[in-house]
């Protein structure tokens, strides 16, 4: 493989857990303001 195709899998590696781990902490902070039955609707 060349260096140009694995920073642009290391990139994408990146870019998927980074938007895991957001989706997840901002589902945990909306849970707490909200309230769960407030967030669901």
């Amino acid at each position: 493989m060349s260096g140009g195709a694995i920073i642009f899998m290391l990139f994408g590696m990146i870019f998927l857990w980074g938007g895991l781990a957001i989706s997840l902490i901002h589902n945990q902070r909306a849970e707490k303001r909200l309230g769960k039955d407030e967030y669901y609707h």
